[in-house]
């Protein structure tokens, strides 16, 4: 599973240190980023199942899920 960074990775509205958060990256690149992981999962014969960002947790972009 993935979960390509939108509203809640790019707007200010949470408190970056609560969430372990530096500085907050650049929201297109990650997006970028993202489909690239997406479509190299596809290409390893992998499916890619993109999941909403969790409301109020800028980081639930970097969730992984192992079966």
């Amino acid at each position: 599973m993935v979960c390509t960074p939108r509203h809640e990775y790019a707007s200010g509205d949470s408190d970056l240190e609560k969430h372990n958060i530096g500085q907050r990256g650049n929201p297109l690149l990650a997006i970028q980023q993202h489909d690239r992981l997406k479509s190299t999962l596809i290409e390893f014969g992998t499916d890619a199942i993109d999941i909403d960002e969790l409301e109020g947790h800028p980081n639930s972009v970097l969730r992984v899920t192992q079966h």
